[in-house]
């Protein structure tokens, strides 16, 4: 064996005798570690508001605090403990960065603090004097408003509302349910502002009945 032979066989056998190979399994556990602490933290911050609101007179299951329970209540979670977040060192990271995401949007959200609540109160009731008596308008209660606001922003009421007002669906929405409109009551009532011979239309419309009347 020639001399640059034995060399590189003794580099290659000093260099693989110092090189160890990672250890997979612990950089795991680092990065578990690390979103768990993460959570944790984020955690720590919404229990605290959810804690105010609860003091404000907001119970939890209402306005953002709502959509959190409904995200963090799946058996795949199972986060949410007598109104607060609750998370073990035994959940896995898929489900810690679950409970990161629905623990943002409601931080993020601004019906999760007191001041948010009250203004979106207002801004929604606002966007009903339209459609209200002042008597009518100081009689929004809290959950009135709550109905109101999770409509705007929702995908086909706004398409609706784009094409014959928001005001004017939300009368017929009310119409609707004071008179107890069938599906197709209501798609006859719609018919009359709006086309609905179109399938994607028509489908909309209905989605808008199974949420906000039947």
């Amino acid at each position: 064996m020639s001399s640059r032979s034995r060399y590189k066989k003794s580099r290659a056998s000093i260099l693989g005798s110092n090189i160890k190979s990672p250890n997979i399994k612990n950089n795991k556990i680092d990065t578990r570690s690390q979103t768990f602490k993460d959570t944790l933290k984020l955690v720590k911050q919404a229990n605290a508001r959810l804690t105010r609101l609860n003091k404000a007179g907001y119970s939890t299951g209402t306005w953002s605090s709502k959509k959190l329970n409904t995200r963090l209540q799946t058996a795949k979670i199972g986060a949410w403990h007598r109104g607060r977040i609750k998370v073990k060192e035994s959940m896995s990271e898929t489900q810690l960065k679950a409970i990161q995401k629905a623990t943002k949007q409601f931080l993020n959200s601004k019906t999760s603090t007191y001041k948010g609540i009250n203004k979106v109160k207002k801004n929604t009731i606002k966007s009903l004097a339209s459609t209200l008596s002042d008597e009518d308008r100081g009689k929004v209660n809290e959950e009135d408003a709550e109905f109101y606001y999770d409509m705007l922003g929702e995908d086909d009421f706004d398409y609706f509302a784009d094409k014959i007002g928001a005001s004017t669906l939300w009368i017929l929405i009310d119409e609707a349910n004071e008179q107890g409109d069938t599906q197709d009551d209501w798609l006859s009532r719609l018919s009359r502002y709006i086309t609905l011979n179109d399938e994607d239309v028509r489908n909309r419309a209905i989605r808008l009945y199974d949420k906000y009347i039947s």
